[in-house]
């Protein structure tokens, strides 16, 4: 399934909730002071590279970055999502919220996409996962 995370409902995956963050939702994610990346608790830095490319949507003609997980990440994702259904998921990049979508109904495939975010911030998140899968393989960490 293709995970798309929007201000509005763009794929039946994930809905964003516009509200700002609450301390409630930080102290659910667990590692909001973490650097990389974080869907809820879930670390995509530390199983392998990630794919990521900040792009246009073809029909929206907004920024988007598109994630490719390594396979090891494809189950956890789909517990974390199927745990969390119609709760809201953090998604973090070193420790800063960038949206806050509430799961809808479990996520499989290990691929999504990020949209709602200016262009610089699409630039942000795709280096930010470039660079710690980067570091992940240099490091074998």
């Amino acid at each position: 399934m293709r995970l798309n995370l929007a201000p509005v409902l763009l794929a039946s995956a994930l809905l964003l909730c516009p509200a700002a963050l609450t301390a409630q939702a930080v102290a659910q994610s667990g590692a909001a002071a973490e650097k990389g990346i974080w869907i809820g608790n879930l670390d995509l830095c530390r199983s392998g590279p990630v794919k990521a490319v900040a792009s246009i949507e073809l029909y929206s003609s907004l920024p988007i970055v598109s994630i490719v997980l390594p396979a090891a990440l494809h189950d956890a994702l789909e517990e974390l999502t199927a745990a969390n259904i119609g709760k809201p998921l953090p998604i973090r990049v070193n420790g800063r919220v960038v949206s806050e979508p509430n799961v809808n109904e479990p996520i499989s495939g290990g691929e999504l996409q990020i949209s709602g975010v200016d262009q610089a911030e699409a630039d942000r998140i795709a280096a930010a996962l470039q660079s710690c899968s980067t570091e992940t393989a240099r490091t074998g960490a």
